[in-house]
């Protein structure tokens, strides 16, 4: 693979952060704002979530190594449906947790694993078709094995994380400034009702 090649893929994903931490923000900046306590645990929360949008590069780079673009794009409505309905139902429950802390026993992975929410989020997020993920989803087509894909998923991914990182961190600084002059649990349950609302407009999105 040449060096224009990979170059190509950074400049991709450079180019389509702006847009990405716009789609993304709507999901990442509730947790952000509602949970985060300090601009370090923004700047883990942020990473935590980017690192689930790489895993779901990866997995979308295999597929589409395994069984080619034309058999993804035959079932790209499905794909699109099944990726948003997931989305749909994640963000209701943890809206609804965020909120009301309902489950509130140990149990509940979100109490037990604070990290993890942010981790499935940023792999639902990632795996939703958009037309960054379909611009680079077919770039990568050009890719003669799967470890090439993955380094290409893997540069667009490093480039197109720079400004959803300013903005989950922006968010968690927001945040802390909310909590100093309102409740912190009154902050909480509005974030939370917040992405529960969002869960909803994806459901709509569904719909229509």
């Amino acid at each position: 693979m040449n060096f224009e090649f990979l170059l190509a893929s950074i400049i991709l994903g450079f180019s389509t952060s702006p847009n990405c931490a716009m789609l993304c923000l709507p999901v990442l900046a509730p947790p952000m704002v509602g949970e985060k306590k300090t601009v370090q645990s923004s700047l883990m929360g942020t990473f935590v979530f980017s690192m689930g949008r790489l895993i779901a590069y990866l997995l979308v780079g295999s597929v589409v190594v395994a069984l080619g673009f034309s058999s993804l794009t035959s079932m790209s409505a499905l794909w699109r449906k099944g990726a948003t309905v997931a989305l749909w139902v994640f963000t209701l429950l943890y809206g609804i947790w965020m909120a009301f802390r309902w489950p509130n026993s140990f149990a509940c992975p979100a109490k037990r694993y604070a990290q993890l929410p942010l981790l499935i989020l940023g792999l639902l997020v990632g795996i939703t078709p958009c037309i960054p993920l379909g611009m680079i989803v077919l770039y990568s087509t050009l890719a003669e094995s799967l470890i090439d894909a993955w380094l290409v998923y893997i540069l667009f991914w490093a480039s197109n994380t720079i400004f959803i990182v300013l903005a989950g961190v922006l968010s968690g600084w927001i945040g802390g400034k909310l909590r100093s002059k309102i409740s912190p649990n009154r902050v909480r349950r509005i974030c939370g009702m917040t992405l529960a609302f969002v869960g909803f407009l994806y459901f709509i999105s569904i719909l229509v």
